[in-house]
């Protein structure tokens, strides 16, 4: 299951030139969609593959309702400044550090109000399944992207893997992950992100990530 995030009323991060990350994520989702297709032969679903609106709970559902192997959410990042880059790749646990809860409360404003104390305790029994798997799916998927993307893009950040309590992967009953794929806030990020070559790269470096997680054998089908 790939979801693009944000969409319809919710535009998400806009970059300096107007550029919105809801078209961004939808973008990369869909050629991430057909590189899984090419390069595993799997079956994948999109939890939106138009500009609409979508609830964060309901993300989630959809991949449970048809039974996801694994749950993958397309972000782009933002800062105040213009000055951050780089690329991270989130699993559900509680925040890494400031920043990364930070960047949950932003993500979870769309939800309407904020993950209370009883609700993270019970978010953190729940993924204690599928913590372990969601960690090397996001080490498999944060280290490809760099690597694969630095092999023709200079100055790329690895701001590596780090948790958050995102309530878009709550609940999910497979691994899944967050991928935040840059900052549109940064001009050249923004410039980049918009590029259909870049995210072709992106695409294709997060689909090999998948693969390699795919071939430790955790994952028992094939149902994207």
């Amino acid at each position: 299951m790939i979801d693009p995030g944000h969409g319809g009323k919710d535009d998400g991060a806009t970059g300096p030139h107007g550029i919105k990350e809801k078209n961004l994520t939808l973008a990369i989702s869909k050629r991430l969609a057909d590189q899984l297709k090419q390069q595993l032969g799997a079956t994948v679903i999109l939890t939106r593959t138009t500009d609409r609106y979508i609830t964060l709970d309901q993300r989630n559902a959809i991949g449970n309702r048809i039974k996801a192997d694994l749950f993958i959410s397309v972000h782009i990042n933002a800062a105040e400044s213009a000055a951050p880059s780089g690329i991270e790749t989130y699993y559900l646990n509680t925040a890494t550090n400031k920043a990364a809860q930070r960047l949950a409360d932003r993500e979870n404003r769309a939800f309407g109000k904020e993950i209370g104390t009883l609700q993270r305790i019970i978010t953190t029994m729940h993924q204690n399944a599928t913590t372990d798997e969601s960690h090397e799916l996001a080490l498999m998927v944060q280290s490809n992207v760099i690597r694969g993307i630095s092999k023709k893009y200079n100055g790329v950040v690895d701001k590596r893997v780090k948790t958050a309590l995102f309530y878009v992967l709550v609940g999910s009953k497979a691994p899944s992950i967050l991928v935040e794929c840059g900052f549109v806030t940064n001009p050249k990020e923004e410039k980049r992100l918009n590029s259909a070559a870049y995210q072709q790269e992106l695409a294709s470096a997060m689909a090999s990530g998948i693969k390699r997680y795919l071939e430790t054998g955790k994952a028992a089908h094939r149902t994207l």
